[in-house]
């Protein structure tokens, strides 16, 4: 799904995610990444990933990303998602 379709179909299903938060979804749906990796791959800056991921990590029932302790670096976090943040990324895909 490109960039185009993926913003008629967040209109059109009356999304409560924004772009950047699908965005992180979509990055993180091959493997767990950390907010730096996460601002290169989006264009983003750091800042506002982080609270876009806590919002998809806590404000969201159920969750659709979990955090975890990075195992090589421990300064930084790993971005993954959940089971439901997987099974709402491939409905939204239309898998």
């Amino acid at each position: 799904m490109n960039f185009e379709n993926a913003v008629r179909e967040l209109v059109r299903r009356d999304c409560q995610l924004t772009l950047r938060q699908l965005g992180i979804l979509f990055v993180c749906s091959d493997k767990p990444r950390t907010i730096k990796q996460l601002s290169g791959d989006l264009n983003s800056e750091q800042s506002l990933l982080v609270r876009s991921v806590d919002r998809l990590a806590t404000a969201i029932d159920p969750p659709l990303v979990q955090r975890d302790k990075n195992p090589a670096d421990s300064r930084s976090i790993l971005v993954s998602l959940t089971y439901a943040g997987r099974n709402f990324l491939d409905e939204f895909k239309g898998v």
